[in-house]
Order: C-alpha cells, then structure tokens, then sequence
C-alpha cells in the first residue's frame, strides 16, 4: 500500500493546505533519499515519521490502521506503538476501532495536530524557499 501516488485525490482535499501537503510529502521523499547516503539506524524519529505520514494519508482521503501507519513510517511495531500511545496522551491523534474488526484500530489526527502541522510545513516550506546563501 502507497499512500504518495500524486495521482490519488482526496475527498478531504479542501481541509489541508495544499502546499503544506507537497512540504509533507517531499519532506517523507527527502527522508527516504537520506537512506541513500546514511545508514538509517542513525536517525530515530517515529513521531514525526508517523505524523507526516498520516498527514498525508488523510490530505489524500486514507485511513491507516495501526499497522499500515507502522509500515508506511518505517517504525519498528514495538516503538510505534510506544509513540502513538504518547501522541494519543498528548491529544495529536485518535484511534477508532474497527466496525467491521474490533483487533484492529484506525489511527486519525486531531484538528490540533492538523493546524500544527500546516503552520510547520508552511513555514519551513518558506523557510526553504527563502534561503539565503551568503548566511551561514
């Protein structure tokens, strides 16, 4: 399962910032290219990995369930869940059980999380844009 093909098309579209989503997705891309050149266990960020993850995922219309989140963020399942009852605690996501399988739970961000979210990647997308090579 992918949830980054550029062709998919959200239902709930309209309720993410379309450049906060692009950030999103070329910050998930920029992430797997670092793999590339670094070995990955150097870089341990579930957290965020799942958050932009599931930003992306419901920008596009997606429900993930536990385990799609933990495949699709590349988190062990043991430190996955370890992040997401700390991201539950803290009120940046829900988790529904399933009507059809009550094993299996639906991961969701919160309006909070989604407005954090959109203020960060619109702001480093700016960031980005407006750097000035003479700092340093």
């Amino acid at each position: 399962m992918s949830i980054y093909p550029h062709r998919a098309v959200s239902v709930f579209a309209d309720r993410f910032d379309k450049v906060a989503v692009a950030t999103a997705v070329d910050m998930i891309e920029c992430r797997k290219l670092r793999l590339g050149f670094f070995e990955g266990y150097m870089f341990g960020e579930a957290a965020w990995d799942m958050l932009l993850v599931l930003f992306v995922a419901e920008s596009r219309g997606v429900r993930l369930k536990v385990s799609d989140l933990t495949f699709e963020s590349g988190a062990p399942p043991t430190t996955a869940l370890r992040w997401l009852g700390f991201l539950e605690e803290r009120g940046y996501i829900g988790r529904t059980p399933s009507p059809s399988d009550g094993r299996v739970f639906f991961v969701d961000l919160t309006d909070l999380s989604i407005k954090k979210m959109e203020g960060y990647l619109q702001t480093a997308k700016t960031r980005v844009l407006n750097l000035d090579p003479t700092r340093g």
